[in-house]
């Protein structure tokens, strides 16, 4: 009889053990996957970050390209004495830098007006 009471409480201990081990498991496991989690997000973040990036840098390359090219026509304008320096230059972009011209709404604006 003795060791039947004795037993009892090494079985509420190994039940308690058990219990606490599966515990320490799941908890390990959620954050494990919240961690994957986080690191997925983090790394589309990430990707959008790159490319807004990327278009801003060919922005600025654009209106770069557009301020030589303008200041250029202007200093020839200026020494040459040429009225249409406006219409000569886009047609120069037009045929050298295709690609950099999406960008340059003023220069379509101020066509229009003229």
């Amino acid at each position: 009889m003795d060791s039947l009471q004795h037993n009892i409480p090494n079985a509420q201990n190994k039940t308690k053990v058990h219990v606490s081990v599966t515990l320490a498991v799941a908890v390990s496991l959620v954050l494990i996957m919240a961690g994957i989690w986080n690191a997925y997000k983090t790394g589309l973040i990430a990707e959008e970050n790159i490319k807004a990036s990327l278009q801003l840098q060919r922005l600025s390359d654009s209106i770069r390209f557009h301020q030589e090219s303008m200041s250029g026509a202007i200093e020839f304008a200026l020494t040459t004495g040429e009225a249409h320096w406006h219409t000569g230059t886009l047609a120069y972009q037009l045929r050298n830098q295709p690609t950099q011209l999406t960008g340059c709404h003023a220069c379509h604006r101020h066509d229009a007006q003229q």
